[in-house]
């Protein structure tokens, strides 16, 4: 975890966020990583995506999710500000299995979460509460 919140720190500080968002050609380009695997299953690709909320190209991101949904890769979707998330929800597809046109994905490999949830906003925390905070968030990234 700490490894990962670094190395965002660091990209942060040397990208300009700005919009619009699109999902799509990351999750092809991961896609394509999974894809060149060898079959024998002894290797795994897991897609980080940290977002501010809404994407704008909700149905290409849907059709790549549903056709990588049978390749060795995971996707962890961490929602950070206060914006929806609605858009994440429906992608992470606990309810029922994704789907567009008529296709279903064959696995759930999306899971969101908001990273508000286990960190709280306006307060000051200790060394306890972020070991705590990191154990909740990892418990809850990977319980599916």
């Amino acid at each position: 975890m700490d490894g990962l919140l670094e190395a965002y720190r660091e990209a942060l500080s040397r990208i300009e966020l700005a919009g619009p968002t699109e999902f799509s050609p990351t999750l092809r380009h991961a896609a394509r990583q999974a894809a060149s695997l060898p079959p024998d299953g002894c290797r795994y690709c897991v897609l980080l995506i940290i977002t501010d909320g809404v994407i704008s190209d909700m149905n290409k991101a849907k059709e790549e999710i549903v056709k990588a949904s049978s390749l060795p890769l995971s996707i962890i979707i961490v929602g950070v500000g206060y914006d929806s998330f609605d858009e994440m929800k429906v992608l992470d597809s606990d309810r029922q299995m994704l789907q567009i046109n008529g296709k279903y994905a064959k696995r759930d490999i999306v899971q969101f979460v908001q990273l508000r949830e286990f960190l709280p906003p306006h307060r000051v925390l200790t060394d306890d509460d972020l070991v705590e905070a990191k154990y909740r968030l990892a418990k809850e990234v990977l319980q599916e």
